[in-house]
């Protein structure tokens, strides 16, 4: 799989849509690109919401490009559906999250840094096992955040008006 076959999927799952929700603690997005990222992306602190809605696709898949994919070094996962995965986690969780996800399946430091000890280990792990790890780590971490801060006698919170989306998002790389 490429980066762009990659990048492609995730702008299918993210949608080319501007949304600003309130509950939402990504604030104003598109294209799962958040006002933050575009901030940090174009050198900027004074860019707007209204930057984020005017944002075109090209840049978002340069932004995913260079800091979902290269920059935390997610090309040295030769697993194709494990790199897919890994990236699209990083979109929603963070680069570093993501990472985590991968050493916890691994059973090594967990720094959320692809280094070499990850690597070595990755290189060394059976993969059908660490598919099933990995989408295990990433739904416990999702239903920590969806389930984060609500009493028991509560059924609802910020977060878990999302869970459904994110476990369908999770659910489309079985």
């Amino acid at each position: 799989m490429t980066t762009d076959e990659i990048i492609d999927g995730i702008v299918r799952r993210e949608g080319s849509r501007f949304t600003n929700d309130p509950a939402d603690h990504g604030g104003p997005t598109k294209f799962g690109i958040t006002l933050r990222d575009l901030r940090e992306w174009r050198h900027d602190p004074n860019l707007r919401a209204d930057d984020v809605e005017a944002l075109e696709e090209d840049e978002a898949r340069a932004i995913y490009r260079a800091r979902y994919i290269e920059g935390p070094g997610f090309l040295a996962i030769a697993d194709d559906w494990l790199r897919a995965f890994i990236v699209d986690a990083g979109v929603l969780q963070g680069p570093r999250n993501a990472v985590k996800f991968l050493q916890r399946a691994l059973n090594v430091p967990s720094d959320g840094v692809l280094g070499p000890v990850t690597l070595a280990a990755l290189a060394g792990a059976d993969l059908a096992h660490l598919r099933r790890a990995v989408l295990r780590e990433r739904v416990q971490h999702l239903l920590a955040c969806a389930l984060v801060d609500v009493p028991p006698d509560v059924v609802s919170s910020t977060n878990l008006k999302f869970l459904r989306g994110w476990m369908n998002r999770v659910a489309t790389f079985y």
